[in-house]
């Protein structure tokens, strides 16, 4: 008999508490069933790397205001005046693949944990609309000496501290963690 071949699940034996280990390029057809959700820096991914992927993404949305900010248009009726969170809008689309990119935003909080606890909710209202979907959660990006001069918060080590909770919450959730800060 023939066994299905299932190019959206993990490897056998696959261990979420690494990244994903570099692998040969993809071209750009792999990402036409993916959506990037997140901030500014996903917004400026989309706009310059020509990734023919949907965008769940505004500037200042974080891993709170994901369920919240009613920003995006309705994919069934992009003309309706009724604005959509990221959430409301992932629920009404058919993805296989969901990028993730939050963090910057959140160094300011009071607490990595509260971040985390607000991006695990997320993930996992994803995972409930989107169970077969794969989830790739990024690291955070580096800042150049400028950006931590302007705020006192926003430093590589903040940066590497709530990254080390991220692969550590990827890990605990089943999903995939990008360490995209490291390339």
């Amino acid at each position: 008999p023939e066994s299905a071949f299932d190019p959206y699940a993990a490897p056998a034996g696959y261990d979420y508490g690494y990244p994903v280990p570099e692998n040969t390029a993809q071209d750009t057809s792999w990402f036409e069933d993916a959506v990037f959700v997140g901030n500014s820096q996903t917004q400026g991914l989309l706009l310059y790397a020509g990734i023919p992927a949907a965008s769940c993404a505004d500037v200042g949305l974080t891993v709170e205001t994901a369920a919240t900010l009613q920003e995006f248009d309705d994919p069934d009726d992009p003309a309706a005046e009724e604005k959509l969170t990221a959430l409301q809008y992932l629920e009404k689309a058919d993805y296989k693949k969901v990028y993730l990119l939050f963090g910057i935003n959140e160094l300011g909080w009071q607490s990595e944990t509260a971040f985390i606890n607000q991006y695990t909710t997320l993930i996992q209202a994803i995972q409930s609309s989107h169970p077969d979907a794969q989830i790739y959660v990024q690291s955070i990006l580096p800042v150049g000496e400028k950006a931590s001069q302007d705020k006192s918060y926003l430093t590589n080590d903040r940066i590497a501290e709530f990254n080390v909770r991220l692969q550590d919450m990827a890990e605990e959730l089943q999903v995939y963690y990008l360490d995209v800060a490291s390339a």
